[in-house]
């Protein structure tokens, strides 16, 4: 029966890390424009942000489920792992557009000032 559950609770953690994907390809695309100048793209991040709390707690709880259903929960702990250091690395960069674009009113998305030239990170999947 664990078995049963278990095989649900890992399709439904699939949906959650496939919202994550989706996440972490429009942090990609919008990190790579120039300047956010656009309100509207800076309310968009910021609403995708709220989003994707809610999508960690969700992942948390099936995560947690999984683990304890788990004869060997060893095996499960780098699938949480690996969803963790994704999301992290997607929400830093996108808190990071959020504050450089309240920092200054033409912001550049390569860093902080114009002779700023750091690269960005590259999202895993």
């Amino acid at each position: 029966m664990s078995e049963s559950k278990i095989s649900q609770l890992i399709k439904k953690r699939g949906s959650q890390k496939c919202k994550l994907t989706g996440f972490c390809n429009y942090i990609s695309l919008i990190k790579n424009i120039t300047t956010i100048d656009s309100p509207q793209i800076l309310n968009e991040i910021k609403s995708r942000l709220q989003k994707m709390e809610i999508l960690y707690s969700e992942f948390d709880a099936l995560q947690g489920q999984i683990e304890e259903l788990s004869e060997d929960p060893e095996e499960r702990y780098q699938e949480r792992e690996t969803f963790e250091n994704q999301y992290y690395e997607a929400i830093g960069i996108a808190k990071t557009l959020c504050d450089m674009s309240s920092v200054t009113s033409h912001p550049t998305v390569t860093g902080f000032s114009q002779g700023d030239t750091r690269e960005w990170p590259v999202i895993s999947r």
